[in-house]
């Protein structure tokens, strides 16, 4: 998919976090800052907000995200998790029975198995009437297509589709 297909997606998940209001946003598979970057530039509507993701390994992911918090008004949190997508997912869910996310995006997985075990925990970790959002990206592999279908087909009801693969939970 091309960055511009990337680009509104990222910008249609966004503004679906601005109709709920939502504050706490987890994202699964972390390639590199360009998601977390658009969070950042895009929330204005809440005083302080908390971005979740996986370490991307680049070495400047954290200056390009503390240069694009500087420029907002809104006080960024941000927790990186390290590890196997196993202890991510591990990790990521006890942080969530404190307080559920108002938002998962799915950027990546290492394998199909991989992409539905992130849906199921981006389901068990959001909040009702959260965002759940899967990266176009990730679909356009046929096996990973094929998991994100299996969830949905297992938990689709509880979704309402408010853009392509951007869903607000019931």
């Amino acid at each position: 998919m091309s960055n511009n297909g990337c680009d509104a997606q990222t910008a249609s998940f966004i503004e679906a976090l601005r109709t709920c209001s939502a504050s706490r946003v987890l994202e699964l598979g972390t390639l590199d800052e360009s998601f977390a970057r658009a969070v950042i530039e895009g929330v204005n509507w809440v005083g302080s907000a908390e971005i979740h993701c996986s370490d991307s390994g680049s070495q400047d992911f954290d200056s390009k995200l503390v240069s694009s918090a500087s420029k907002s008004d809104v006080q960024f949190g941000l927790t990186k998790h390290v590890g196997s997508e196993t202890e991510i997912h591990d990790a990521v869910i006890r942080v969530a029975e404190e307080s559920p996310f108002d938002a998962v995006f799915v950027s990546s997985a290492a394998s199909n198995e991989g992409a539905l075990t992130a849906c199921m925990v981006a389901h068990e970790t959001l909040r009702s009437g959260g965002v759940l959002g899967v990266s176009h990206s990730l679909l356009d592999d046929a096996p990973m297509n094929e998991a994100v279908s299996s969830f949905m087909d297992m938990f689709g009801d509880i979704y309402q589709e408010v853009e392509q693969f951007i869903f607000i939970k019931n």
